[in-house]
């Protein structure tokens, strides 16, 4: 077993007492992952030149207006860009002066961050009917969220305390599912892979006959795939790799 018999102190004395050696530890540790802050740098900012005018910094940090948004949508294509509903970029430009104030109302919103502490509100609002209607209840100490990497500090404080759920820097799993599904698909199905694997192993010393290999496909080994693929569209080079792996050990005589 590992063991530390010995540590110094600053002044370079030596203890073999377990609770100074501690004391010792939790100073040493808490220094290393701590820091003191950013000294005064305005000395070093004032040589650096001004590539931004005020003008212009205005400009950029100015909240977004109407204009710009239609903008945007004039600059699009006529049959780019369809919507859920199917409709191309050219129904809403000539139907504007019938749908542009509901998207510039929607779109300000977002763009201008003044629909987060809202959305929040009515998300719990629409959890709180959810479990009056289905008798289930949001265990909100138990929930978590993940946003994006443009999402101020303030809007995250804000909605945790608005829902009372954490942050997370890195989304979990949930009964061994993502939470979240990237782009590399195949790394997030690797876990599934991996127990399939491990459950066969820890038959392999197990004398099965066919029949018993049989059951043990259908009844365990098709089961954890099936509880994951309920839930997602699995890539198709996964559903063959799961394929090939319980076909081997369907194929072995005598184990």
């Amino acid at each position: 077993m590992n063991t530390i018999k010995c540590l110094k102190h600053e002044d370079g004395r030596k203890t073999r007492d377990n609770v100074e050696i501690e004391v010792i530890a939790r100073r040493f540790f808490k220094n290393l992952f701590s820091t003191s802050g950013v000294s005064d740098m305005e000395h070093i900012l004032l040589r650096v030149e001004r590539c931004i005018s005020n003008d212009a910094n205005i400009m950029l940090t100015g909240k977004y207006i109407e204009d710009e948004v239609y903008a945007v949508v004039k600059g699009m294509g006529p049959t780019k860009v369809p919507g859920v509903d199917g409709f191309p970029t050219l129904s809403f430009k000539r139907c504007w002066h019938i749908v542009g104030s509901d998207i510039n109302s929607y779109c300000l919103g977002v763009l201008n961050e003044e629909v987060i502490g809202r959305g929040a509100q009515i998300l719990k609002v629409i959890l709180k009917e959810y479990k009056s209607c289905l008798v289930q209840c949001v265990n909100f100490k138990k929930s978590t969220a993940f946003n994006s990497s443009n999402t101020s500090e303030e809007d995250r404080v804000l909605i945790s305390c608005l829902l009372g759920v954490r942050y997370l820097n890195d989304p979990e799993r949930y009964l061994g599912l993502p939470n979240m599904m990237g782009r590399r698909k195949k790394a997030s199905f690797q876990t599934l892979k991996d127990r399939l694997k491990r459950r066969i192993n820890g038959w392999s010393r197990r004398f099965l006959l066919q029949g018993g290999k049989e059951v043990f496909i259908k009844s365990v080994l098709q089961a954890i795939s099936t509880y994951s693929m309920y839930y997602f569209l699995s890539p198709k080079n996964l559903c063959g790799e799961l394929d090939s792996i319980m076909a081997r050990f369907g194929s072995k005589k005598g184990m």
